[in-house]
Order: C-alpha cells, then structure tokens, then sequence
C-alpha cells in the first residue's frame, strides 16, 4: 500500500475521531467561540501528507499481511494529532497564517471569530485560544495511546515510553530551534542538533521504531533508527531548500519564513562561513527582515550565485546515497527492505 491509499483508508478515520471529539466537548461547552476554534482543527488537519502514521503502518503491514489500519487506528491517529499539535504550536511562534492552505487555528480564531470585537490585542487572545486548542490535541493523543487494543499491555508501555521520549526530543529540537534565532551567527553543530531532534527523530527514526515494536521487530530498531536519522536530514534539508526555491501552491504555505525568522539551516551557514564575504553581508540584510521588503528573485540569487542551492542539493544526494547504504550493509530481508526503500522514495523529487 502506498501513501496516497493509505491516506484515503486513514483520513475518514481520522476525521471521525475529531467529530466524535467535537460532539463531546459540545456536551461541555456552548461556547460558540471556543467551539468553533475546535472545529477548526478538521479544517488545519486536513492536507497533511500523514507520513508519521504511514511509516508505522508501513512497518506494521510488512509483518502482517492480512493487517488493517483499523486494527492500529488508535495508535496512528494519536502520532498524527501530535503533529497536529506540534504545527498548531509551531504556527503560533512563527506566526505563520497558512497552514495546508488553510487559515491557521490563531489567524482564523483572531481575523473570522474574534474580528468585531471591540477590544484590544485580539490577536494574544486568538493566539491563546490556540495554544489551549494544541492542549486539547495532546490531551487526546495521551487517551488514545492509553485505548485497549490487540497489542499486549508490555508493547503498549513500551510505545509510550517511546513516544515520551519523542516528545522530549521534538521539544528541546523546537527550545533549540528557537535559540538559534536570536543568534546571528551559529554552528553547523547546533543546526545538525536541531535537525535531527526536531525533524529526523521526531518524523522517521521515532514512529520507525514504534513501527519495529508493534511489528514484533525489535531486531530493526538500531537500523531503523540510523536509517531515520539520516532521511530526517534529508527531509529537512528538502523542506529548507523549498522554503528558498519553492512554489507556495506546491508547499501551501509562504516562502522565505526562515529568512524573515533568522533560521539558521545548512544553506544560511554555507553562505556565513563558504561563501564570499559579500554573499554573508547580503544575507545579513535579508534575516530578520519583513517579508513584505523582501524581493524573492533577490533571496533566490544570492542563494543561487553563492552556491547554496547546489550545495544544499549534493548534501540531499550524499546522504541518500548513505542511507541507501545503510540498507544494504544491514542486509534486510526483502519485505524490510521493501519498507525502507519505499521511504526514500516518498523524499525522490520532493514539492512540497
């Protein structure tokens, strides 16, 4: 099963989740404002490419031939509310107002339901009002990590275990992430740190693992692992180098938000500390920088002339080639291999 199968078997899934959620807190609360930002959550949840929960399944599915998502639904949609919880959280700090090509849960709240109200620093309270609908998210995501299913109660422990370390790691990527942006000048180790704590653990090596325990695999987890770290970079170094050269119908969302948020990523440090000096001081006047001062065709030349683009492009190959490698020095049987390869492929020719 390939991801775009698995998306329209786990989306109704997923959506009738948040429906049931949404009829129980209608049950609390006649709020219509706090209601109506909940809801929201369906709308910004839709679009994403569930590649968390797919990497599970995929694992899982490997093992079990007759598997169906339903039989680890619970599992699968609390990995991926957690990245909805993530996103919501993340859009508020970078102040992002799309998401998926959708309003974010703070721009929709402040600009459709808080609009005509005749007071001030509407924007802090939608913002707050989002911060506590993430909350919610993660409150549910805990319920369903706790939901009785076929799993034995020991694999069931060991995943949130897993998944609290997950959470550890994404956070402190996030802490770290946030540090780096009011620094103007860092070092490729802390941007590596950050990569592979907030987007290579967090998106492949962890839900790998998970994958691994339910699977019964516990023999694939150092491999898994190794091999997700070195995707992660990958997918980050992709979603870096889209946020420069990117096509926002393709990505649905805005470019140029690392440089007007002074992200320190691979293709900003190759400038600072590679290319010419005249190259850095350009960038300099770039970072921090409103989006609406910015020239985009500048952003790209200066990127593209520097030589960051093709060095960020070498470094994508380099380290697929290397996990590649990590596959056949691991020599996995075929239906592991089958997995893993079927990841790489998902990162071939990214847009979005």
């Amino acid at each position: 099963m390939d991801i775009t199968s698995f998306k329209e078997i786990f989306d109704p899934l997923l959506i009738h989740h948040l429906e049931s959620k949404q009829d129980s807190y209608e049950k609390i609360t006649s709020n219509t404002t706090v209601l109506a930002t909940l809801s929201h959550i369906q709308k910004v949840s839709t679009g994403g490419k569930r590649l968390r929960p797919f990497i599970v399944w995929a694992l899982y599915a490997s093992q079990k031939k007759d598997a169906d998502i339903k039989d680890i639904a619970p599992l699968l949609i609390a990995i991926e509310l957690f990245h909805v919880f993530c996103l919501i959280h993340d859009d508020i700090m970078d102040e992002a107002p799309v998401r998926h090509s959708t309003p974010t849960i703070h721009t929709y709240t402040t600009n459709t339901l808080l609009h005509t109200r005749n007071t001030q620093n509407l924007a802090r309270a939608g913002e707050s009002q989002a911060i506590l609908a993430g909350d919610i998210l993660f409150n549910q995501v805990y319920e369903l990590l706790h939901k009785d299913t076929w799993l034995t109660s020991d694999i069931r422990e060991e995943i949130r275990n897993v998944f609290t370390i997950l959470v550890d790691e994404v956070c402190l990527g996030q802490m770290l992430d946030i540090d780096l942006t009011t620094k103007r000048e860092v070092s490729i180790k802390d941007i590596e740190e950050k990569n592979r704590l907030k987007t290579a653990y967090y998106s492949f090596a962890r839900p790998l693992h998970i994958g691994a325990l339910i699977a019964g695999r516990k023999d694939l987890i150092d491999t898994a692992i190794q091999f997700g770290e070195c995707v992660g970079n990958v997918f980050q170094v992709q979603d870096d180098l889209l946020d420069i050269i990117g096509d926002e119908k393709n990505t649905k969302k805005e470019v140029l938000a690392d440089i007007t948020k002074n992200q320190h990523t691979i293709l900003t440090e190759y400038i600072r500390t590679q290319a010419p000096s005249h190259h850095k001081e350009t960038l300099d006047t770039f970072c921090g920088m409103p989006k609406e001062n910015i020239n985009n065709k500048d952003v790209v030349t200066l990127f593209e002339e520097s030589g960051a683009i093709a060095y960020a492009k070498q470094y994508i190959q380099d380290h697929m080639t290397q996990a590649q490698q990590i596959i056949t020095h691991a020599q996995l049987a075929d239906e592991d291999t089958y997995v893993f390869n079927t990841i790489l492929s998902l990162l071939h020719h990214r847009t979005s």
